[in-house]
């Protein structure tokens, strides 16, 4: 607790978790400042980033192109996994305007969504309960159908059904899908 004195952080005393009537957990703490402190690196950086946790699973639905896209047309917050606790508005086939996104499994922000995010928030509640508060002053945007999910037990269980190969596949998918958006990024840096 001291750490988190000495950083200009504390944890808000007057937040209960609504199920099961206790106070933030250490767990809770530790992913808040690991979302805060990469939305401070967004900022630092001027671009946008994509946020995963430690169990997102990325589906093949998983677009860099899209997230572009979105962001292009003004959006500063996407959704790419998440649980709607409230009732979102469809905007197309493929996207709604989130309303109360519980779960942080998979987000992309945009610096200006980062400041809005990390504005006066020295009190810390969990990241799942901080973001919904936030909706208000965000230009967010999710996937109807997340192409970013978290990982469980059951597909733990499943994946050893998986070859080597088959994994080894579709992270180079993944880097290639990112060195693409890299270079894209560069060569706009170069005609400048």
């Amino acid at each position: 607790h001291q750490w988190l004195l000495n950083n200009g952080f504390d944890t808000d005393k007057n937040w209960i978790d609504p199920i099961n009537n206790t106070h933030i957990t250490h767990g809770e703490v530790g992913c808040y400042l690991s979302h805060y402190y990469l939305w401070a690196k967004c900022i630092a950086l001027n671009e946008p980033i994509i946020i995963l946790e430690d169990d997102a699973v990325l589906t093949d639905r998983f677009s860099t192109q899209e997230i572009k896209k979105n962001f292009d047309a003004g959006y500063n917050l996407m959704y790419l996994g998440y649980n709607e606790m409230g009732e979102y508005q469809n905007i197309d086939d493929t996207f709604v305007k989130p309303d109360y996104p519980y779960w942080t499994v998979g987000y992309a922000l945009t610096p200006t969504a980062a400041q809005i995010l990390i504005q006066n928030r020295k009190e810390i509640i969990p990241v799942d309960e901080y973001l919904p508060l936030r909706m208000k002053n965000l230009n967010a945007i999710a996937y109807k159908d997340n192409v970013v999910n978290p990982f469980t037990r059951q597909k733990l269980k499943s994946l050893s059904a998986y070859k080597l190969a088959d994994l080894r596949d579709l992270a180079e998918g993944l880097s290639i899908e990112l060195n693409k958006l890299i270079g894209q990024k560069e060569k706009k840096k170069t005609k400048k």
